[in-house]
């Protein structure tokens, strides 16, 4: 595992500062307020992380860009030196899930804004338990640990407020006009590009935490997908024809969930949240098929409630689910 921490960071903005220039080990302490052996062991940790950093001695250390590893987690927390979230950046070669990392360290009271990455999941999963395939390299596979002030019937907008900013990076970053899926999709020309989980513990009048995962098929070539999902799934790479730096794709990630967060909390905010979404759901005024457990209903998206429930016109009239799994049945053109 490898985490970012503030000598880190403060070495490697000193570094990009300088852009492929030397920088001496005396000015390193100096900014970074540490002693020289602190700067070694961050300059040794940002080479374990993939930076090249050629050492001059007794002239100090030039920081190479030519090589720049896009999921670093000082990098990550260096593109989010001024948001309060993402410090600081866990990050794992291969992980079984990165949600069940983050809540274990949401039990052990760690802060929100921690982010847990990963390059490879073995036990990824999505919602209702099902296993969300995370191929090595390329994907970005996210957990974002929060503390919302949030009363735990509203819990689910938190789920709705990640899918908004998701969709917000994408366009912001690549001009990308994604379709929101309710309750956790976001697709691509009706294909999904990336899924939300978030999972909460709570009592009866207030949320604990909850632990938010993305998986995003990010450089994600389709045919690294098992075939029955490569007609059903896009990634970034597929659409743009070209990779994407990731680290830059998640500090936007973090720091629109961040917004749409604190945009929530406020008074009015779930209200005004749920009227987003709905303006921007692509499910709504669909026929759509709703499952939940064994049931099976068929119908017509019409609103979502308050709390983020879908509510739909079914021949058995109108029916609220708060969490189902939904199929769009007729394209929207």
């Amino acid at each position: 595992m490898q985490r970012s921490n503030p000598t880190k960071i403060a070495v490697l903005s000193m570094f990009l500062d300088q852009r492929n220039k030397l920088v001496s080990s005396a000015l390193l302490r100096t900014k970074a307020g540490v002693t020289r052996q602190a700067i070694w062991k961050a300059i040794e940790s940002l080479r374990e992380e993939g930076f090249v950093i050629l050492s001059s001695p007794q002239k100090g250390y030039t920081l190479k860009e030519t090589s720049f590893p896009d999921l670093a987690p000082s990098w990550i927390d260096f593109l989010l030196k001024d948001c309060p979230w993402g410090h600081p950046v866990l990050w794992w070669d291969r992980l079984e899930s990165t949600q069940e990392v983050l809540k274990q360290m949401a039990r052990n009271n760690a802060p929100a804004g921690v982010i847990c990455l990963a390059e490879e999941q073995t036990l990824g999963r999505g919602r209702r338990g099902r296993r969300w395939v995370s191929p090595q390299k390329g994907g970005i596979y996210l957990s974002i640990l929060s503390r919302p002030r949030l009363v735990p019937s509203k819990i689910q907008l938190l789920n709705l407020a990640a899918g908004l900013a998701v969709s917000d990076a994408l366009w912001n970053l690549f001009d990308l006009p994604c379709q929101l899926k309710w309750p956790n999709d976001i697709l691509w020309q009706e294909k999904k590009l990336c899924g939300i989980l978030s999972e909460a513990a709570s009592e009866a009048d207030r949320v604990h935490y909850a632990v938010t995962g993305i998986g995003l098929n990010a450089n994600t070539p389709l045919d690294s997908l098992p075939p029955e999902l490569q007609g059903e799934a896009s990634s970034l790479f597929a659409i743009l024809g070209h990779s994407v730096n990731r680290g830059n794709v998640v500090a936007a990630i973090v720091r629109a969930i961040e917004e749409r967060l604190a945009a929530l909390e406020k008074p009015g905010g779930d209200t005004l949240l749920v009227k987003e979404y709905s303006r921007r759901c692509h499910t709504l005024t669909r026929e759509v098929r709703v499952t939940t457990g064994e049931q099976c209903h068929e119908g017509r998206a019409v609103e979502l409630s308050p709390e983020g429930a879908l509510r739909i016109e079914s021949a058995g009239g109108l029916l609220t689910f708060t969490a189902a799994d939904v199929v769009h049945l007729r394209p929207r053109h």
